[in-house]
């Protein structure tokens, strides 16, 4: 065996070299904004076009200012395909109760008084924030 100018014997083990960690990789969390496909709150039909266009909502509710045995209720209609995350509303009170969202397929009007067909995505328990102040309600909107 010739090893460089040694004949018969290995190279010498070089010395290990000593490990240094490396700095934890960062990420900062997505920011959103006009173009990435989400229509977001400050955003809209004219000041984003390309993320909120063709989104309509209408809303309606039997009981305005008050608490309604059907709640509030609205048809979404879009016209590509859209997730909706969340939901914000004000509430008569500022206090910490149930607050619930559920959802059907097609129009709700001749569902008002039925439980047929509704699928419950938001049941919790949160803090509402009363008639001047929004209280947002964040669920999976992957349904």
């Amino acid at each position: 065996l010739n090893y460089g100018n040694a004949v018969g014997s290995p190279p010498p083990t070089p010395q290990p070299t000593p490990l240094r960690p490396t700095a934890k990789p960062t990420t900062s969390a997505p920011t959103r904004a006009c173009g990435d496909n989400v229509c977001i709150v400050s955003e809209n039909n004219f000041s984003c076009p390309g993320d909120c266009a063709a989104v309509e909502l209408r809303t309606w509710a039997d009981n305005i200012g008050g608490r309604a045995a059907n709640g509030v209720m609205f048809t979404v209609e879009a016209y590509r395909p859209v997730s909706i995350t969340s939901i914000s509303a004000f509430t008569s009170t500022q206090t910490t109760d149930l607050m619930q969202i559920y959802t059907r397929q097609g129009g709700y009007r001749l569902y008002t008084d039925s439980e047929n067909g509704w699928e419950l995505i938001f049941d919790n328990v949160i803090q509402q924030n009363g008639n001047s102040v929004l209280t947002e309600m964040i669920f999976d909107g992957n349904r």
